[in-house]
């Protein structure tokens, strides 16, 4: 495993269970790593003045367990507008071994940043062939201002996800649940054929001339466009562009924060917790063993991802039957 700037507690990487749950010794591994990138968030925003706050599955873990859901492979941090976008100017200040990836960092195409751990694996199985760092990694969300009315909201999500599509990659088909065989066979016929042909002619068209950057640019401030002039705050890149249903918080609830114990750290979370996890999740005390919401990861703790980059694509399928975890 590679160097930690962190001590953890004693026996930390030993298996353990914990609510009922056994954690095994590898995913102590992989939990090490990202307290280990948190710790590295956390210095340098707390050098800088800028609030990270534990938000989803993090700060449920936060209010329920005093660290991670055992079940959870992933931590989960927000920072609002304006403290984000002075983090993403702060990439030179992070220590050799830690990336901080985004759009303007890094060939990855994806609305928010992860602060990466270099030397380390973390592989989707959407990942063969992607030239991007793909280290062990935290998220970093931005919590941006929406419009106060609901409808007016999720017209901006739309659009939000509308704008990203035309400069990032083709929308898929998502006739979800459909019984109609002729939207099945469309939805079959553009995600295998279609969607792959013209994803391939949308990076080429920005990546070859350098378009990307500048694309990104101007999405992300039609995105901060409601920066302070409303009442009501969201994850709003991440929604519109996963094309789901958003939920829009009072602004407060992310104003008025306290301090939680999140392992050996403390975050920032909203004073109001109940409220705010009883609106993601409604009773939030009731255990409902999950998977993470990045799918099934195969991580190496030992190993860098480049060394991943020479298998076939179906070795690189493989090794998602043997998962680390």
């Amino acid at each position: 495993m590679v160097d930690l700037n962190i001590d953890l507690p004693k026996d930390f990487l030993l298996e353990e269970v914990r609510s009922g749950y056994m954690v095994s010794s590898k995913m102590k591994q992989v939990w090490a790593i990202q307290l280990d990138l948190l710790s590295e968030l956390l210095r340098v925003c707390n050098d800088n003045g800028l609030k990270v706050i534990a938000d989803s599955g993090t700060l449920l873990g936060s209010v329920r367990h005093k660290g991670y859901i055992p079940w959870d492979d992933d931590i989960d941090v927000y920072l609002i507008r304006d403290d984000y976008d002075r983090l993403c100017g702060l990439s030179h200040e992070f220590r050799e071994g830690y990336f901080l990836q985004n759009m303007t960092t890094d060939t990855i195409e994806r609305c928010h940043s992860q602060l990466r751990r270099n030397g380390t694996a973390a592989l989707l199985k959407s990942d063969y062939g992607k030239s991007f760092n793909r280290g062990i990694f935290i998220d970093i969300f931005v919590l941006d201002y929406v419009p106060n009315d609901s409808n007016e909201a999720d017209r901006f999500a739309y659009e939000i996800g509308k704008r990203y599509r035309a400069f990032c990659a083709p929308a898929r088909k998502t006739y979800y649940k459909s019984d109609n065989v002729i939207k099945r066979i469309v939805k079959v016929a553009w995600n295998s054929f279609v969607f792959p042909i013209m994803n391939c002619f949308y990076n080429k068209r920005y990546n070859c001339f350098d378009k990307k950057s500048k694309a990104f640019s101007e999405w992300n401030s039609f995105v901060a466009k409601y920066n302070h002039n409303t009442d009501y705050v969201c994850n709003i890149s991440c929604y519109g562009t996963a094309n789901k249903k958003a939920i829009y918080y009072e602004k407060e609830l992310y104003l008025d924060l306290v301090q939680l114990d999140f392992e050996m750290f403390k975050l920032y979370a909203p004073k109001d917790y109940d409220k705010r996890l009883r609106m993601e999740y409604g009773d939030y005390m009731v255990f409902k063993i999950g998977s993470s919401i990045h799918g099934e990861v195969f991580f190496d703790v030992n190993k860098s991802y480049k060394e991943y980059d020479c298998l076939t694509k179906k070795e690189f399928s493989q090794l998602f039957n043997h998962d680390s975890k």
